[in-house]
């Protein structure tokens, strides 16, 4: 299967922990299995990062910008990096030192992209005042197959990651009763304590 819509993923994980998906009756099973695909999807990033550009027109001598929603890092920037090649240090035409990115948390807890040193009018009027960068995005799930930021390739493994959080979920509860999971991945059934299965699922998700 490989729609990654969200009632899809919503089933398959629904599916594939079997009796243990009623345990969270009380809070709407569909509810529950969303809200952990949505979580499993917020870590994917460390083992599959989205990778995204963004644009930032440029004002002279301002250093910060509002980020792009789900930012979660800057990776880097070529905006002069040609200009740079062109002219030695000590040229008239230089551009200077290119600033480097860093994200700060601003007032009411949202993000800016900060730049130091802060261009200058000089270096704007050389290389354009749209200053394009890459960056690390959090993955989302959607109600469409196509808005879903995880590829079908890798629907398995947020499977997987997603039975993880359900198994340590239950741990927390403190419910000792065995579950029984079927690997998002391989198929294969697996059966433990809640904690125990957790941690078997993080470490294989870690590994592949």
């Amino acid at each position: 299967m490989t729609d990654m819509s969200r009632d899809s993923l919503v089933e398959s994980l629904h599916l594939s922990i079997g009796e243990a998906a009623d345990r969270f009756e009380s809070q709407g099973q569909h509810a529950a299995m969303a809200r952990f695909l949505d979580t499993a999807a917020q870590d994917f990033g460390r083992r599959r990062p989205l990778v995204l550009i963004g644009t930032l027109t440029l004002v002279a001598d301002q250093p910060n910008y509002p980020a792009p929603a789900g930012l979660m890092q800057v990776v880097g920037t070529d905006w002069g990096s040609a200009e740079r090649a062109k002219y030695n240090r000590w040229d008239g035409r230089y551009p200077g030192p290119m600033p480097l990115l860093r994200v700060r948390t601003a007032a009411a807890n949202l993000r800016e992209i900060w730049l130091r040193p802060t261009p200058t009018t000089e270096q704007i009027a050389c290389l354009t005042d749209q200053f394009v960068y890459t960056y690390h995005a959090v993955h989302s799930i959607s109600d469409t197959a196509a808005d879903t930021t995880i590829t079908p390739e890798d629907r398995g493994l947020l499977l997987l990651r997603a039975q993880a959080e359900v198994a340590a979920e239950l741990a927390l509860r403190s419910i000792n009763k065995p579950i029984t999971v079927r690997d998002g991945v391989s198929g294969a059934p697996r059966n433990s304590t809640p904690a125990a299965l957790a941690r078997q699922l993080m470490t294989e998700f870690e590994k592949r």
